[in-house]
């Protein structure tokens, strides 16, 4: 019982409004890859 798994738990216009605001602060973006520096290194 309960609703089912497609169910959508908001309305569509108000998930388009938040994904928007969400990509214009970068969100949902693959991590940038930074190359380890000489502090970074752990020490021995």
């Amino acid at each position: 019982m309960g609703i089912e798994a497609g169910y959508p738990m908001v309305a569509a216009s108000y998930a388009a409004q938040r994904s928007a605001i969400a990509k214009s602060h970068g969100l949902g973006r693959e991590a940038a890859v930074i190359p380890p520096t000489r502090n970074s290194a752990k020490p021995k």
